[in-house]
């Protein structure tokens, strides 16, 4: 069982911090990593234990496990979250999950009820695409621009985002 724990602390850069009882485990949001956390780390790792993990294909997670296949829906992801949980015996668990995050975490906890006591979303949208019924997304062209901008520099195109963004407001 130690064997596979350190599979998975390096495969996702596993860190668990903190003094309290209460666990809270963190999945950070599309095109982000573990360090979007790290401004509420201080004050709440004297209450508690914190686990924070950065998603396959982000952060400082190792590349090798990072398959199209697996992670071509929020299933491989889940699934990423679930063998965590289940390595490490984890038991009452508040899953806390941003953007996208929030909703891995909501399936995950959704299949892990035996483990997972509450899972808090923050900034999750129940949809990314807006359509005719539903507007809070992004247009399809949006969509296609973003795809074209990884596609183009996949390391640099957040920034990229987030400046046109912001020169846009």
């Amino acid at each position: 069982m130690q064997d596979q724990k350190n599979i998975l602390k390096k495969r996702f850069h596993l860190r668990r911090v903190g003094e309290g009882k209460k666990l809270l485990f963190f999945i950070h949001g599309f095109a982000s990593n573990q360090k979007s956390w790290q401004w509420i780390e201080e004050d709440l790792k004297k209450d508690y234990q914190l686990l924070f993990m950065d998603l396959a294909g982000a952060g400082e997670s190792d590349p090798q496990y990072f398959t199209p296949e697996r992670y071509d829906s929020l299933n491989g992801y889940v699934e990423d979250v679930l063998e965590v949980l289940s390595a490490y015996e984890l038991q009452e668990v508040i899953l806390i999950g941003h953007s996208v995050g929030g909703l891995i975490a909501l399936l995950a906890g959704d299949k892990a009820r035996h483990c997972v006591q509450q899972v808090f979303m923050i900034g999750t949208s129940p949809r990314y695409l807006n359509d005719q019924e539903y507007f809070g997304g992004f247009t399809e062209e949006e969509v296609y621009q973003v795809l074209h901008l990884m596609e183009e520099n996949f390391l640099g195109w957040p920034a990229t985002l987030v400046k046109s963004h912001y020169l846009r407001s």
